[in-house]
């Protein structure tokens, strides 16, 4: 199965061993859409190293500076201890699971939070800006090189042929072509559109949830095959849900 790293929160998955096991074995970690959707590298890295590090900073690190004495060591853990929660919202969950296994899953923000804590406090708050952002590179950078063009499905038979290629990022605009004949689908093309789209252009809008995942698709089948008969095929690659009512 391929988890799809596009977002921040997937990137990190691939980098923290215990976070990818907990979403593989114990608990789906759905990452809101916002944060998930298609954008370019130049608007990704901008993002990544910039605004979010000075947002972050300004929010949870600055006001240290209006601490004093016994009440600085409370500010510290106070200020850490909310930068790591503050990333729960990047998930949709809201299981008991989810906020048991919630230390672990924020757990670098945790101490990242108590580490950029003391750059701010020793060193100035330009020092924890530029590490925060440059933890938010080195987490982020490595996931975009590896995903980025790789080839997930490259099948041919008989019966069909199928190419698909994920992408970490926009390169150029999204595009879906689909040709169906009776009950059937025999084309399609896709390039650079959301599996989720993807899936809602090919089968029932709603029917499917899909992980998120920037991709290339080239199908073309000898003779239509149905619409489920197709998401299946890329439920072998990816975690593709059903919703209720639909069969798995």
């Amino acid at each position: 199965m391929n988890i799809s790293s596009r977002s921040p929160e997937r990137m990190k998955e691939n980098f923290i061993p215990i976070i990818y096991l907990i979403d593989e074995y114990v608990l789906h970690l759905r990452p809101i859409p916002e944060i998930s959707k298609p954008m370019t590298l130049g608007l990704m890295v901008l993002i990544v190293a910039g605004i979010a590090p000075v947002a972050e900073e300004l929010i949870f690190r600055y006001p240290l500076k209006f601490a004093r004495n016994r009440m600085l060591k409370l500010a510290v853990y106070i200020s850490s201890v909310a930068f790591g929660l503050f990333h729960l919202v990047n998930y949709t969950n809201r299981e008991v699971l989810f906020f048991a296994f919630s230390p672990i899953i924020v757990g670098s923000q945790l101490l990242g939070g108590f580490l950029l804590a003391y750059l701010r406090l020793k060193h100035g708050l330009p020092w924890s800006i530029l590490a925060h952002a440059a933890f938010n590179t080195l987490i982020t950078i490595p996931s975009v090189l590896l995903l980025h063009g790789k080839t997930v499905i490259n099948y041919a038979s008989s019966d069909y042929t199928m190419l698909v290629k994920e992408y970490a990022y926009l390169e150029r605009p999204s595009r879906i072509r689909i040709n169906r004949k009776d009950d059937g689908i025999d084309t399609v093309i896709v390039r650079q559109t959301d599996l989720q789209t993807v899936l809602d252009s090919i089968g029932t809008p709603g029917a499917y949830y899909a992980d998120n995942a920037l991709v290339d698709i080239d199908f073309v089948a000898r003779s239509p095959i149905l619409p489920d008969s197709l998401i299946y095929r890329l439920r072998q690659e990816y975690r593709i849900i059903p919703q209720p009512g639909q069969p798995e």
